[in-house]
């Protein structure tokens, strides 16, 4: 008879991270309870003489220069979302951003910045080699999207992507060790007038799409 697994002391190890296909078979409610344990909210006051998100400017995957100021009086959702190359994976995650504008089609700007890990390299660079990454690109640049499809950005570090340097310094080292999380989901709204960003770490579309019918119903 097989052992069972000790479900709290792989939790401990991480395994809800380094191994999450077989801890969601082995030990799904341990690792629900540790995502849901590093769920959390955290909020960004900006002031009149502080630099304004809307002050902001970046490239779409297609390489057009957005400036932000385009989104001046709109609810803005920015995601980073891990770059993937298994058919349909990048589908789903954009398919459920454009879910979300197709609601509030008037009112609700997404913009959604693709990253890589430099622990996934190897996998990504070896998934590239043996059967290309053709459904990536062409989710990537799929005519006709209503959200913005950013360029690849880099999140953390001095070399990191502008906009994420400027959200970071607005939370001052808030969203965890290391700055900004590359292994949980993170939404950043900003309202309407730009003067307060909410950081949004690990929660789900489902419970985003209600925590936007909140700020349209107080925000707009």
């Amino acid at each position: 008879m097989d052992r069972l697994p000790n479900c709290e002391e792989l939790v401990q190890k991480n395994e809800c991270q380094n191994s999450p296909k077989k801890m969601m078979q082995d030990c799904p409610l341990a690792c629900r309870k540790w995502q849901e344990s590093r769920t959390k909210v955290e909020y960004a006051y900006i002031d009149e003489d502080q630099p304004s998100f809307f002050s902001l400017k970046a490239k779409n995957s297609t390489g057009s220069e957005l400036g932000f100021e385009m989104f001046d009086g709109y609810l803005t959702i920015v995601a980073n979302v891990l770059k993937d190359c298994m058919p349909g994976q990048i589908d789903l995650i954009l398919n459920a951003m454009e879910h979300l504008h197709d609601v509030w089609p008037y009112s609700l700007e997404i913009l959604v910045f693709p990253f890589s890990t430099p622990e996934r390299d190897d996998e990504v660079i070896a998934f590239q080699t043996s059967i290309g990454c053709d459904p990536y690109f062409n989710a990537i640049n799929k005519k006709g999207r209503r959200i913005h499809v950013m360029e690849e950005a880099k999140l953390n570090g001095d070399d990191a992507h502008p906009v994420y340097q400027y959200l970071s310094k607005q939370f001052e080292g808030r969203l965890g060790v290391g700055g900004m999380p590359t292994d949980l989901a993170t939404f950043f709204i900003v309202t309407p007038d730009g003067d307060r960003i909410e950081a949004h770490i690990g929660i789900s579309p489902g419970l985003l799409k209600h925590t936007i019918a909140l700020h349209m119903e107080r925000d707009l």
